[in-house]
């Protein structure tokens, strides 16, 4: 009875413990939270500042997942993950997304430096 109740307990904080996915988009739109994954040396600035306001705007936001070490199989998880959150962005906003997302940075950018 003991050893019942000792298993039941673990499997529960096993379930409980699962992280929530960031979005789903298999087979489904239902987009819970977008986040485009990076890598490598993080770079600070009016940069970082205008893409965080204006992909906070567009619905998604990046992630630093590793610094610059990288092995085969990180570089192909980011590269497929970074494909589904593209994908949808591509059904939101259409295929030429990204270089009227980089106009509204390049606009935000301007603005940040007048201050």
């Amino acid at each position: 009875m003991k050893t019942l109740v000792v298993m039941m307990f673990i499997s529960l904080l096993g379930l409980h413990s699962k992280a929530e996915p960031k979005y789903i988009a298999e087979n489904s739109h239902v987009v819970k939270r977008l986040e485009i994954w990076t890598y490598g040396m993080p770079y600070l600035g009016d940069k970082v500042k205008a893409e965080h306001t204006v992909s906070t705007r567009w619905g998604f936001t990046y992630r630093a997942v590793a610094g610059c070490v990288l092995t085969p199989e990180l570089i192909k998880r980011v590269r497929e993950h970074n494909n589904q959150v593209r994908q949808v962005l591509v059904t939101k906003y259409g295929k030429n997304w990204e270089a009227k997302y980089q106009k509204e940075v390049d606009v935000e950018m301007q603005r940040i430096s007048k201050k």
